[in-house]
Protein backbone atom coordinates (compact mmCIF):
# COMPACT_ATOMS: atom_id res chain seq x y z
CA UNK A 1 0.00 0.00 0.00
CA UNK A 2 1.48 3.35 -1.07
CA UNK A 3 1.11 6.39 1.20
CA UNK A 4 1.33 9.74 -0.58
CA UNK A 5 4.12 12.11 0.47
CA UNK A 6 1.59 14.85 1.31
CA UNK A 7 -0.46 12.58 3.55
CA UNK A 8 2.67 11.21 5.17
CA UNK A 9 3.86 14.74 5.95
CA UNK A 10 0.50 15.70 7.44
CA UNK A 11 0.35 12.58 9.56
CA UNK A 12 3.89 13.12 10.88
CA UNK A 13 2.90 16.56 12.14
CA UNK A 14 0.25 15.05 14.38
CA UNK A 15 0.70 12.89 17.47
CA UNK A 16 -0.11 9.27 16.76
CA UNK A 17 -3.73 8.61 17.82
CA UNK A 18 -4.63 5.89 20.28
CA UNK A 19 -7.09 3.10 19.63
CA UNK A 20 -9.70 4.97 21.66
CA UNK A 21 -9.16 8.23 19.76
CA UNK A 22 -9.25 6.46 16.41
CA UNK A 23 -12.51 4.72 17.26
CA UNK A 24 -14.15 7.95 18.39
CA UNK A 25 -13.13 9.79 15.21
CA UNK A 26 -14.19 6.93 12.93
CA UNK A 27 -17.56 6.60 14.68
CA UNK A 28 -18.23 10.31 14.18
CA UNK A 29 -17.16 10.11 10.54
CA UNK A 30 -19.40 7.14 9.76
CA UNK A 31 -22.25 9.31 11.05
CA UNK A 32 -25.04 6.73 11.03
CA UNK A 33 -26.85 5.05 13.91
CA UNK A 34 -24.49 5.45 16.88
CA UNK A 35 -24.49 1.80 17.85
CA UNK A 36 -23.97 0.63 14.28
CA UNK A 37 -21.25 3.22 13.59
CA UNK A 38 -19.38 2.24 16.74
CA UNK A 39 -19.56 -1.45 15.87
CA UNK A 40 -18.37 -0.85 12.30
CA UNK A 41 -15.51 1.35 13.53
CA UNK A 42 -14.39 -1.45 15.87
CA UNK A 43 -14.66 -4.18 13.20
CA UNK A 44 -12.58 -2.20 10.71
CA UNK A 45 -9.89 -1.25 13.23
CA UNK A 46 -9.70 -4.87 14.38
CA UNK A 47 -9.09 -5.77 10.73
CA UNK A 48 -6.27 -3.21 10.45
CA UNK A 49 -4.55 -4.28 13.67
CA UNK A 50 -5.21 -8.03 13.25
CA UNK A 51 -6.78 -8.04 16.69
CA UNK A 52 -10.16 -8.93 18.13
CA UNK A 53 -12.65 -6.22 19.08
CA UNK A 54 -12.19 -7.31 22.70
CA UNK A 55 -8.45 -6.63 22.42
CA UNK A 56 -9.13 -3.13 21.12
CA UNK A 57 -11.36 -2.27 24.05
CA UNK A 58 -8.88 -3.76 26.51
CA UNK A 59 -6.01 -1.61 25.13
CA UNK A 60 -7.56 1.83 24.44
CA UNK A 61 -4.29 3.77 24.92
CA UNK A 62 -2.24 1.82 22.39
CA UNK A 63 -1.06 4.10 19.60
CA UNK A 64 -1.39 3.39 15.90
CA UNK A 65 1.54 3.73 13.51
CA UNK A 66 1.47 5.64 10.22
CA UNK A 67 0.59 2.64 8.08
CA UNK A 68 -2.25 1.61 10.39
CA UNK A 69 -3.68 5.14 10.40
CA UNK A 70 -3.62 5.33 6.62
CA UNK A 71 -5.13 1.87 6.15
CA UNK A 72 -7.88 2.65 8.68
CA UNK A 73 -8.70 5.95 6.97
CA UNK A 74 -8.90 4.12 3.66
CA UNK A 75 -11.33 1.49 5.00
CA UNK A 76 -13.54 4.13 6.65
CA UNK A 77 -13.69 6.12 3.41
CA UNK A 78 -14.65 2.99 1.47
CA UNK A 79 -17.38 2.26 3.99
CA UNK A 80 -18.70 5.79 3.48
CA UNK A 81 -19.12 4.82 -0.19
CA UNK A 82 -21.44 2.00 0.93
CA UNK A 83 -18.93 -0.80 0.40
CA UNK A 84 -20.21 -3.58 2.70
CA UNK A 85 -18.22 -4.35 5.83
CA UNK A 86 -17.88 -7.98 4.71
CA UNK A 87 -16.10 -6.92 1.51
CA UNK A 88 -13.76 -4.63 3.45
CA UNK A 89 -12.82 -7.33 5.97
CA UNK A 90 -13.09 -10.07 3.32
CA UNK A 91 -14.91 -12.27 5.83
CA UNK A 92 -18.45 -12.98 6.99
CA UNK A 93 -19.75 -15.17 9.79
CA UNK A 94 -22.43 -17.74 8.99
CA UNK A 95 -23.87 -20.14 11.57
CA UNK A 96 -20.90 -19.45 13.83
CA UNK A 97 -18.31 -20.19 11.15
CA UNK A 98 -16.15 -17.63 9.35
CA UNK A 99 -16.12 -17.55 5.56
CA UNK A 100 -14.04 -15.71 2.99
CA UNK A 101 -16.11 -13.45 0.72
CA UNK A 102 -15.31 -10.94 -1.99
CA UNK A 103 -17.03 -8.88 -4.67
CA UNK A 104 -17.64 -12.06 -6.71
CA UNK A 105 -19.79 -13.68 -4.02
CA UNK A 106 -23.04 -12.76 -2.35
CA UNK A 107 -22.66 -11.87 1.32
CA UNK A 108 -24.21 -14.63 3.47
CA UNK A 109 -27.41 -13.57 5.24
CA UNK A 110 -28.58 -14.82 8.64
CA UNK A 111 -31.96 -15.77 7.11
CA UNK A 112 -30.20 -18.49 5.13
CA UNK A 113 -29.20 -20.22 8.36
CA UNK A 114 -32.73 -21.68 8.31
CA UNK A 115 -31.44 -24.17 5.73
CA UNK A 116 -29.06 -25.57 8.32
CA UNK A 117 -31.73 -25.67 11.03
CA UNK A 118 -33.96 -27.68 8.70
CA UNK A 119 -31.18 -30.10 7.81
CA UNK A 120 -30.29 -30.61 11.47
CA UNK A 121 -33.93 -31.35 12.28
CA UNK A 122 -34.06 -33.96 9.51
CA UNK A 123 -30.57 -35.25 10.35
CA UNK A 124 -30.04 -37.16 7.08
CA UNK A 125 -27.39 -39.84 6.72
CA UNK A 126 -25.77 -41.36 3.62
CA UNK A 127 -27.56 -38.88 1.36
CA UNK A 128 -26.31 -36.76 -1.54
CA UNK A 129 -26.96 -33.09 -0.80
CA UNK A 130 -26.53 -30.50 -3.57
CA UNK A 131 -26.36 -26.74 -3.07
CA UNK A 132 -27.44 -25.07 -6.32
CA UNK A 133 -25.97 -21.58 -6.70
CA UNK A 134 -23.42 -22.20 -3.97
CA UNK A 135 -21.62 -18.81 -4.16
CA UNK A 136 -19.10 -18.61 -1.31
CA UNK A 137 -20.00 -22.17 -0.34
CA UNK A 138 -21.13 -21.15 3.14
CA UNK A 139 -24.35 -23.18 2.98
CA UNK A 140 -23.00 -26.51 1.77
CA UNK A 141 -19.83 -26.20 3.89
CA UNK A 142 -21.86 -25.52 7.03
CA UNK A 143 -24.05 -28.48 6.15
CA UNK A 144 -20.94 -30.65 5.85
CA UNK A 145 -19.76 -29.45 9.24
CA UNK A 146 -23.07 -30.03 11.02
CA UNK A 147 -24.40 -33.22 9.35
CA UNK A 148 -21.14 -34.80 8.13
CA UNK A 149 -22.32 -38.34 7.30
CA UNK A 150 -23.46 -37.40 3.81
CA UNK A 151 -22.03 -36.55 0.39
CA UNK A 152 -21.97 -32.87 -0.55
CA UNK A 153 -21.95 -31.05 -3.88
CA UNK A 154 -21.86 -27.31 -4.61
CA UNK A 155 -22.80 -25.98 -8.06
CA UNK A 156 -22.34 -22.47 -9.42
CA UNK A 157 -22.17 -20.92 -12.86
CA UNK A 158 -19.46 -18.46 -11.75
CA UNK A 159 -15.82 -19.60 -11.83
CA UNK A 160 -14.87 -16.68 -9.58
CA UNK A 161 -17.43 -17.70 -6.95
CA UNK A 162 -16.32 -21.33 -7.10
CA UNK A 163 -12.74 -20.26 -6.46
CA UNK A 164 -13.87 -18.70 -3.18
CA UNK A 165 -16.06 -21.70 -2.35
CA UNK A 166 -13.11 -24.05 -2.79
CA UNK A 167 -10.97 -21.75 -0.64
CA UNK A 168 -13.60 -21.89 2.11
CA UNK A 169 -13.89 -25.66 1.76
CA UNK A 170 -10.15 -26.01 2.26
CA UNK A 171 -10.25 -23.61 5.20
CA UNK A 172 -12.88 -25.70 6.98
CA UNK A 173 -11.35 -29.03 5.89
CA UNK A 174 -14.51 -30.52 4.41
CA UNK A 175 -14.88 -32.93 1.52
CA UNK A 176 -17.14 -31.22 -1.02
CA UNK A 177 -17.28 -31.55 -4.78
CA UNK A 178 -17.60 -28.09 -6.32
CA UNK A 179 -18.80 -28.11 -9.93
CA UNK A 180 -19.24 -25.35 -12.49
CA UNK A 181 -22.55 -25.45 -14.29
CA UNK A 182 -26.03 -24.08 -14.87
CA UNK A 183 -28.25 -25.23 -12.00
CA UNK A 184 -28.84 -29.01 -12.23
CA UNK A 185 -27.35 -29.53 -15.68
CA UNK A 186 -23.96 -30.85 -14.50
CA UNK A 187 -25.70 -33.30 -12.12
CA UNK A 188 -27.82 -35.16 -14.67
CA UNK A 189 -25.87 -38.37 -14.11
CA UNK A 190 -26.15 -38.20 -10.30
CA UNK A 191 -28.92 -39.12 -7.87
CA UNK A 192 -29.49 -36.08 -5.65
CA UNK A 193 -31.45 -36.78 -2.46
CA UNK A 194 -31.65 -33.22 -1.11
CA UNK A 195 -31.53 -30.00 -3.13
CA UNK A 196 -30.74 -26.67 -1.49
CA UNK A 197 -31.44 -23.61 -3.62
CA UNK A 198 -30.79 -20.01 -2.66
CA UNK A 199 -30.95 -18.59 -6.17
CA UNK A 200 -31.20 -14.92 -7.23
CA UNK A 201 -34.76 -13.91 -6.32
CA UNK A 202 -34.92 -10.10 -6.29
CA UNK A 203 -37.31 -8.55 -8.78
CA UNK A 204 -36.44 -5.59 -10.99
CA UNK A 205 -37.67 -3.00 -8.47
CA UNK A 206 -35.80 -4.58 -5.55
CA UNK A 207 -32.53 -4.38 -7.48
CA UNK A 208 -32.44 -0.62 -6.79
CA UNK A 209 -32.10 -1.15 -3.03
CA UNK A 210 -29.00 0.90 -1.97
CA UNK A 211 -27.68 -1.72 0.46
CA UNK A 212 -27.03 -4.30 -2.29
CA UNK A 213 -25.41 -2.15 -4.96
CA UNK A 214 -21.88 -3.40 -4.23
CA UNK A 215 -22.85 -7.07 -4.50
CA UNK A 216 -22.71 -9.09 -7.75
CA UNK A 217 -25.90 -8.41 -9.71
CA UNK A 218 -25.95 -11.92 -11.19
CA UNK A 219 -26.21 -13.33 -7.67
CA UNK A 220 -29.29 -11.21 -6.90
CA UNK A 221 -31.34 -10.51 -10.02
CA UNK A 222 -34.27 -12.83 -10.56
CA UNK A 223 -35.97 -11.01 -13.42
CA UNK A 224 -39.25 -9.09 -13.51
CA UNK A 225 -40.94 -11.13 -10.77
CA UNK A 226 -37.77 -12.51 -9.15
CA UNK A 227 -38.70 -16.08 -10.11
CA UNK A 228 -36.85 -16.59 -13.40
CA UNK A 229 -34.16 -18.85 -11.93
CA UNK A 230 -36.57 -20.81 -9.76
CA UNK A 231 -38.81 -21.47 -12.74
CA UNK A 232 -35.81 -22.76 -14.68
CA UNK A 233 -34.78 -24.93 -11.71
CA UNK A 234 -38.27 -26.40 -11.39
CA UNK A 235 -38.31 -27.18 -15.12
CA UNK A 236 -35.04 -29.06 -14.70
CA UNK A 237 -36.27 -30.93 -11.62
CA UNK A 238 -39.41 -31.99 -13.50
CA UNK A 239 -37.31 -33.67 -16.20
CA UNK A 240 -34.49 -34.85 -13.92
CA UNK A 241 -33.86 -38.59 -14.28
CA UNK A 242 -33.88 -39.11 -10.50
CA UNK A 243 -36.45 -37.68 -8.09
CA UNK A 244 -35.24 -35.92 -4.92
CA UNK A 245 -36.60 -36.61 -1.46
CA UNK A 246 -36.45 -32.98 -0.34
CA UNK A 247 -36.04 -29.57 -1.95
CA UNK A 248 -35.46 -26.44 0.14
CA UNK A 249 -35.83 -23.05 -1.55
CA UNK A 250 -35.21 -19.59 -0.10
CA UNK A 251 -37.54 -16.80 -1.19
CA UNK A 252 -38.80 -13.32 -0.45
CA UNK A 253 -41.96 -13.56 1.68
CA UNK A 254 -44.16 -12.03 -1.05
CA UNK A 255 -43.13 -14.80 -3.47
CA UNK A 256 -44.78 -17.60 -1.48
CA UNK A 257 -47.99 -17.80 -3.51
CA UNK A 258 -46.61 -17.32 -7.05
CA UNK A 259 -43.77 -19.78 -6.46
CA UNK A 260 -46.13 -22.33 -4.92
CA UNK A 261 -48.20 -22.11 -8.11
CA UNK A 262 -45.07 -22.71 -10.19
CA UNK A 263 -44.14 -25.70 -8.03
CA UNK A 264 -47.55 -27.30 -8.58
CA UNK A 265 -47.31 -26.55 -12.30
CA UNK A 266 -44.04 -28.42 -12.75
CA UNK A 267 -44.33 -30.88 -9.84
CA UNK A 268 -48.08 -31.53 -9.53
CA UNK A 269 -47.69 -34.31 -6.96
CA UNK A 270 -45.43 -32.27 -4.66
CA UNK A 271 -46.48 -31.03 -1.24
CA UNK A 272 -45.26 -27.60 -0.17
CA UNK A 273 -44.64 -26.47 3.39
CA UNK A 274 -43.49 -23.03 4.50
CA UNK A 275 -40.71 -22.27 6.96
CA UNK A 276 -40.82 -18.89 8.66
CA UNK A 277 -37.88 -16.82 9.90
CA UNK A 278 -37.59 -15.15 13.31
CA UNK A 279 -39.73 -12.26 12.07
CA UNK A 280 -42.49 -14.75 11.25
CA UNK A 281 -42.03 -14.10 7.53
CA UNK A 282 -42.06 -16.93 5.01
CA UNK A 283 -38.43 -17.57 4.12
CA UNK A 284 -38.14 -21.17 2.90
CA UNK A 285 -40.36 -23.44 0.88
CA UNK A 286 -39.99 -27.11 1.70
CA UNK A 287 -40.97 -29.43 -1.15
Amino acid sequence: MVISTKLLTNLKKQPMPTIKQSLIRATRKLNNDQRSASLEAEILLAKVLHRTREDLLANPQQQLNLWEIFYYHQLINQRLKNIPIAYLTKTKEFYGYEFVVNKNTLIPRPESELFIDQLKDINPSDKVIADIGTGSGCLIITAALTIPNNKFIGVDISSSALKIARQNGKKHQVDIQFIKGDLLEPLADKKIDIILANLPYLNDNEMFEPSIQAEPKKALAGGTDGLVWYQKLLQQIATFPHSSQLILIEINPHQEKPLTLLIHKYLPKASVKIVKDWQQQTRLLKI
